[in-house]
Parts: C-alpha cells; sequence; structure tokens
C-alpha cells in the first residue's frame, strides 16, 4: 500500500512538472521597473521631468524603445505622448521632457504610463501638476 500511495504521489509530481516550461527567452521585461518617481510630488506645467528606470539583472543584449505618456488620475484619460519610443542607450533614465499637458491646462493629479519595447505598460505613482498660464515650457537638457 506505501508503495502503491508512493508510485501515485511520484507519477503525480511528474505530470505537474511537464507542464512547467523552460526559463523563457530574454526579452528585457524580465526585472524591468520603473525607480522614479515612485512617490507623490508637485510639479508646475512646463517644467523638465525624467523616468528613471532599471532594466534588472539580465537587461536584454539589443537596446529597446521607451515611451512616456501622461494620463489624468482619476479618469486614466490620455493627456499627452512626452517620450516616443526614445532609444534605452544609457539604461538609467528616459531623455528629460516637458511635463505637457497639451489642451487640458488644469491643475490636478496625473501620472506617467511607461512602455518598454513590447512589454506590459508600468503605470507610476500619481503627481500633482499645477498649470500657470504665465509659466511656459522650460528648455530641457
Amino acid at each position: 500500500m506505501v508503495s502503491f500511495n508512493l508510485f501515485k504521489a511520484i507519477s503525480f509530481l511528474a505530470l505537474i512538472s511537464s507542464f512547467v516550461s523552460a526559463a523563457p527567452a530574454n526579452n528585457g521585461c524580465d526585472g524591468f521597473r520603473v525607480t522614479s518617481p515612485t512617490s507623490y510630488f508637485t510639479t508646475t506645467a512646463g517644467q523638465c521631468q525624467e523616468v528613471s528606470y532599471d532594466l534588472g539583472p539580465n537587461p536584454p543584449t539589443t537596446p529597446a524603445p521607451i515611451s512616456v505618456d501622461i494620463y489624468e488620475y482619476g479618469t486614466n484619460k490620455l493627456i499627452n505622448k512626452l517620450v516616443n519610443r526614445a532609444p534605452t542607450t544609457n539604461g538609467v533614465s528616459t531623455p528629460w521632457f516637458n511635463v505637457n499637458l497639451g489642451s487640458t491646462k488644469k491643475t490636478g493629479n496625473y501620472y506617467f504610463l511607461v512602455t518598454y519595447s513590447n512589454c506590459k505598460p508600468i503605470k507610476t505613482s500619481y503627481f500633482n501638476v499645477i498649470y500657470n498660464k504665465n509659466s511656459g515650457p522650460a528648455t530641457c537638457p
């Protein structure tokens, strides 16, 4: 009886292990994460900002593009595309960009949606943007 139960247990484990696939190919999504902004902050529309990220322990051999869009918090409405498929050559941050509210022009809470390659987009923590019609866009580095 014990040997039969042992045989059933081993057979079950063999069956389960057959469903487990080999490690996935490194497409760059493993370990990709946004490192900044990660907490609430306040900025003024038109100011310069960048998004920092980490490609993880096994970055892809070929750098992939990164994009950053700004969305209105609460409504999830796309406000503007801020960085469009920029190369990830430095591997730590996006190019500097203006916090451009486009035609929205209102103080409120927003968040960035960061898309790296064809990975699942990452939503940053939300932040406050103050709109001032007298404050034009800054010159970003």
